[in-house]
């Protein structure tokens, strides 16, 4: 039969077992919650604008075919009932604003100027990164960049994707995660993107990163509460290899695999 202490340590383990169950549990709820959330919001977006482009093309038609002619009080109502569904539109957009919504500087379209930015900028990552104990991987996703010279129609979407990684690496260090194993970004290519033109986008960003349970839960907390729009919009959690603690007082670490898009409300 098995001694006294060793049933201890089987029953601890099982309590920690199932604690990590629950854990994912709840993360998985909330994962969903915050999606269903973000759907909803996307989809009252479209249809503000859907209704705002029928009634001002159903307005425009009637200026332009009516055979009655036009008083100073018709023409009063056309432009409140313009100026409201401007004002709607404009109040939701406010609701949904991040910094990616912003325009790149005019001097950032220059490819030189841009690749300064992007070296610079990922100096003082990896300095902020190693004074919270963070650690990086070699490659921050810009690798082809910082040896070649970016297109000007890329510039963009590159200039956005900079600012995603410099708030996710921000949220790391408050967060008390140990390390950002890799990272790099989804999507299509820069080109193709760069001609698209739509009042939604997001930029697709995948990545590792080691931490513990309160780490993990932190880091999706300051997301979820970020100026940015951060959706997690897939998350697998291993155990870390080689990090199995002998010590039970202190937390296992995790290796939490992320597919997180960042949304954009032109």
């Amino acid at each position: 039969g098995r001694t006294n202490a060793e049933r201890q340590r089987i029953r601890m383990v099982l309590k920690r077992n199932l604690l990590s169950v629950a854990i994912i549990i709840t993360l998985i709820g909330a994962f969903f919650a915050l999606g269903v959330m973000l759907t909803f919001a996307l989809l009252r977006g479209a249809q503000i604008q859907k209704d705002m482009a029928a009634k001002s093309e159903t307005i425009e038609k009637f200026v332009r075919k009516s055979k009655m002619p036009l008083t100073e009080e018709s023409v009063s109502f056309l432009m409140d009932e313009r100026n409201k569904l401007k004002s709607a539109y404009s109040r939701f957009k406010l609701a949904l604003h991040s910094p990616l919504c912003e325009d790149v500087p005019p001097e950032a379209m220059d490819p030189l100027h841009f690749k300064e930015r992007l070296v610079q900028t990922q100096k003082k990552l990896r300095e902020e990164a190693k004074e919270f104990s963070l650690n990086l991987p070699e490659s921050l996703g810009f690798t082809k960049y910082e040896t070649e010279l970016s297109q000007p129609a890329e510039i963009p979407l590159l200039w956005r994707r900079l600012a995603a990684l410099e708030e996710l690496i921000y949220l790391m260090t408050l967060s008390g995660i140990s390390s950002l194993d890799e990272i790099n970004f989804a999507g299509e290519d820069l080109q193709k993107e760069a001609t698209r033109s739509l009042i939604y986008d997001e930029i697709k960003i995948a990545f590792k990163a080691t931490c513990t349970y309160s780490g993990l839960v932190e880091f999706l907390y300051k997301m979820r509460v970020s100026s940015f729009i951060f959706v997690v919009d897939d998350l697998d959690i291993t155990r870390a290899k080689d990090t199995l603690d002998k010590d039970e007082k202190k937390e296992s670490m995790l290796q939490a695999s992320f597919l997180v898009k960042a949304e954009i409300i032109r």
